[in-house]
């Protein structure tokens, strides 16, 4: 690393949970949706920070299944459940239960 140049720490981890507990005990800056973070921005443990010149963030999500099974009873449910609840975090209308 050339003099001067400071190195850039980054954390990945598929676990949301674990991200989040070293946010709230380290100096750690994290990039999360509102949802992700409610209670604790609500309780004060975290705080939203404005950065300038920082892009719109997205997140793609999807529900897939193995071609030609169809989803069983509880899967159906699970999957009607999970598009209601992003529909409401998005502001969406959704439709009336099936």
């Amino acid at each position: 690393m050339p003099a001067g140049q400071e190195a850039a720490l980054a954390l990945e981890c598929d676990d949301f949970a674990v991200i989040r507990a070293v946010t709230l005990s380290t100096d750690m800056v994290l990039g999360a949706t509102d949802a992700a973070v409610e209670v604790q921005v609500a309780s004060g443990e975290l705080v939203r920070l404005d950065v300038e010149g920082l892009p719109a963030l997205h997140a793609g999500m999807g529900i897939v299944s193995l071609r030609n099974r169809t989803p069983s009873p509880m899967a159906v449910k699970a999957i009607r459940c999970i598009e209601r609840v992003a529909g409401e975090i998005n502001g969406e209308r959704t439709a009336p239960p099936r």
